[in-house]
């Protein structure tokens, strides 16, 4: 479980960011729909990425993650939605001050 401060002192996982995304999300109000959308959707972006650090996270680890999807035959709309999942997540670490 989220500790306050604990990020202050050590760099941030994806796990960790989004534990406190969720929480986010909790506190926001979202219904049990939205916030499972955005648990599944992120959670998948950070298996599939298979990386640890969210600093690690490039522009390019995005990128490949999405032409995965693509090559997986999801649809345009299905894609998308992954897509709208993760901008929400990094805009939101951005805002904390997680990632610049």
């Amino acid at each position: 479980m989220y500790q306050w401060g604990f990020f202050m002192s050590q760099q941030v996982t994806c796990l960790d960011a989004l534990e406190v995304f969720l929480l986010n999300c909790e506190a926001k109000g979202l219904t049990k729909a939205s916030y499972s959308f955005y648990r599944d959707k992120i959670k998948d972006f950070i298996q599939q990425s298979k990386v640890n650090q969210l600093s690690s996270i490039t522009p390019s680890v995005i990128r490949l993650y999405l032409k995965s999807l693509q090559d997986k035959g999801l649809t345009s709309h299905s894609c998308h939605s992954h897509a709208r999942a993760i901008r929400a997540f990094f805009n939101f670490c951005v805002e904390e001050e997680y990632l610049q």
